[in-house]
């Protein structure tokens, strides 16, 4: 009998994340400890188990392969949890979500807690977690980002520009994007794109703060939920912020324009 490979998504893009995994390895069995509200309503609700991190210690931990982390922060529940698979001989896999290291220049790095092995997003995030001694040589893996779209559409000439923002300085305090800098920016689109409809997707955090500080710009907002690997298709121009996960996943398969918020 095969065992079980328990994977824990604490929000949606990680649950996206895990599907995939699930669909490489049918061992694994989807927990999902986040937000069920930010979840879209076409993820198949039968595909995971919602539940308190508190509560994984009722679940079946016997003869179990491995548990599977995206991001370890150092916060008391995953301590808790933690110290109790180790305590029961359990191998803790942790999958970096992104190129965080090379992305945000080295400045974040979310695996706090050490696991046995840390599966890393490219050779490069590898280097810097070894450049920066963030974890033991011996527990990192390099395989390369699994979690690319392999079923990409012709881009549609759809006279509408996308705007994909990072984290900003009220989320991530080292950041270089803030609200002012991205009003300026779609000052830019507006004048230069005259006749393009303009849409944004905002950080997840962030969504409902920039929806709120609209300013009459006249723009439209993509939701926190929608894949980027799946609907970047329906814009014709991408203007992407350098600090996103999304310009690794889209410069791989489509023209975009990089945005450096440092000036």
């Amino acid at each position: 009998m095969n065992k079980a490979i328990y994977v824990l998504s604490e929000n949606y893009h990680q649950l996206l994340k895990s599907k995939v995994l699930k669909e490489k390895d049918s061992r694994i069995k989807m927990l999902y400890s986040g937000d069920s509200g930010l979840i879209d309503e076409s993820f198949p609700k039968s595909d995971f188990q919602v539940i308190n991190k508190s509560n994984i210690k009722n679940l079946n931990l016997n003869n179990l392969h491995s548990f599977v982390f995206f991001t370890l922060h150092s916060t008391k529940e995953n301590f808790y949890l933690i110290r109790l698979l180790r305590k029961k001989n359990i191998p803790i896999i942790c999958f970096q979500e992104s190129h965080q290291l090379f992305i945000q220049r080295e400045n974040i790095f979310n695996v706090i807690l050490s696991p046995d092995i840390l599966v890393t997003a490219s050779s490069l995030e590898r280097e810097l977690i070894k450049k920066n001694s963030l974890l033991e040589e011996d527990k990192i893996v390099t395989n390369g980002w699994i979690f690319n779209n392999p079923n990409q559409k012709k881009i549609k000439k759809s006279k509408r520009i996308l705007i994909i923002l990072g984290a900003s300085d009220k989320v991530a305090p080292s950041s270089e994007e803030s609200i002012s800098k991205f009003f300026k920016l779609v000052d830019y689109v507006k004048t230069n794109f005259k006749e393009m409809e303009i849409f944004v997707k905002a950080h997840p955090q962030e969504s409902l703060f920039y929806h709120k500080n609209n300013k009459n710009l006249s723009l439209k907002y993509v939701s926190h939920k929608d894949d980027i690997n799946l609907i970047h298709h329906n814009y014709e121009f991408i203007f992407c912020s350098e600090n996103t996960q999304a310009a690794l996943d889209l410069m791989g398969v489509r023209s975009i324009n990089l945005i450096s918020f440092q000036n």
